[in-house]
């Protein structure tokens, strides 16, 4: 077997799987053995998820006999002259010669393509096997256009928590060149920012498209049919209002009803952790809000922008917006999962403080975008914070 990786000449993949060494689907006794497909802008630029063949008697009929046949096949990508790289084994999915597609295909490589052949890497996760881990009853569906979904799931365990989360499901045709979600690292701690695929549908995208949330275990999964993506708490918490204000149609009470029953079910569980007691202990939280709020500050102090260097201005932007507001999230999240009774004394003057110095360091964030020369205030978060003087 070919190793995952490595180059190879059209001689050795012939001499590997038999077939021409010039087809690019080689083909023994009708059965095509193996795929050898050019990656250029007016070939296959979405190979190996994506096969497009042209006319001609050999291409179609190739074509054809592969869409028929069951099973995988090696496939290689050429990369330089007579190197080609074997990136997997790889088979049907299913194939289209609708319309709307071939126009699409043709359009984005500027020749006619006769059909469209959507591969599946033939060693991914079974997505049916993650989604049976679901209890009774779920998944439910926020949103479902064909391609990207939005879902609702409970389990024991696996991808999902014990309570309710929110998935975001993309159809692997749409990937192409897209990663779907990247991780980023913000101060040492693991985030997930959404890359979106441009071909999905343009609403959903732009009300999704660079969010980011803290990550964790399996929060991304690729499947053999979708990519999921478990959105975090701060995320699943704003898509209501991202999807009204980009005009995503959703089934509004569905999401509305799986924010009640996560908000139930985690109450439920902090309740549950401080039964024993009649005045419970100050919560864990507390501890690490303080070290957050410490960081945030050493971060935002941190921020500095050389002289007459955009790249420099545009990175301590970046940071000051997207990195301080990872941390603002994080924080808030930690304050919205301590209960508001039960607690002694001492955690509420702390949680009374944590106020206050949220609203300082939203100040400093403010005056240090000021420093710099932040080109467009009235668009920052900066003004919005301004807002939050007013309460002092």
């Amino acid at each position: 077997m070919p190793t995952k990786g490595q180059y190879y000449t059209r001689e050795e993949i012939a001499a590997k799987h038999g077939g021409s060494s010039i087809e690019y689907l080689p083909s023994v006794g009708r059965r095509i053995v193996c795929a050898c497909l050019r990656t250029d802008p007016d070939y296959n630029p979405e190979a190996p998820r994506v096969i497009l063949p042209g006319k001609g008697p050999v291409i179609q009929d190739s074509a054809a006999i592969l869409t028929n046949q069951t099973g995988p096949i090696p496939v290689y990508l050429k990369r330089d002259p007579n190197a080609w790289e074997f990136v997997g084994n790889y088979e049907v999915e299913s194939c289209s010669q609708s319309p709307s597609d071939i126009a699409k295909y043709e359009a984005q490589t500027g020749r006619p393509v006769t059909m469209v052949i959507f591969m599946k890497d033939a060693n991914s996760t079974k997505f049916e096997d993650i989604s049976s881990i679901n209890m009774e009853g779920f998944p439910k569906t926020v949103y479902d256009d064909g391609e990207t979904r939005l879902e609702v799931w409970k389990s024991e365990g696996g991808i999902t928590r014990e309570v309710n989360s929110l998935n975001l499901l993309i159809a692997n045709q749409l990937l192409g060149d897209a990663e779907g979600a990247i991780i980023v690292n913000i101060r040492g701690d693991e985030h997930v920012s959404l890359d979106l695929p441009s071909i999905m549908n343009v609403k959903i995208r732009n009300a999704l498209q660079g969010r980011h949330f803290e990550a964790e275990n399996n929060d991304i999964q690729l499947t053999d049919k979708y990519l999921i993506i478990r959105l975090g708490d701060s995320l699943a918490n704003d898509v209501g209002r991202l999807f009204d204000e980009n005009g995503v149609v959703y089934d509004r009470g569905c999401y509305l009803q799986f924010l009640q029953d996560r908000d139930a079910e985690e109450a439920a569980l902090n309740k549950a952790y401080y039964a024993s007691t009649t005045t419970r202990p100050t919560h864990p939280h507390i501890a690490i809000i303080k070290t957050k709020l410490n960081e945030l500050q050493a971060f935002i102090e941190a921020v500095e922008v050389s002289d007459d260097d955009r790249t420099s201005y545009e990175t301590a932007v970046e940071k000051l917006q997207m990195g301080a507001d990872a941390l603002f999230d994080e924080i808030d999240f930690f304050q919205q999962n301590i209960p508001s009774e039960g607690g002694p004394e001492e955690e509420s003057d702390a949680l009374v403080d944590f106020d206050r110095r949220i609203k300082a360091l939203k100040r400093m964030r403010r005056q240090k975008l000021y420093e710099i020369g932040y080109e467009n205030p009235e668009d920052s978060d900066a003004d919005q914070f301004a807002n939050d003087d007013s309460e002092n």
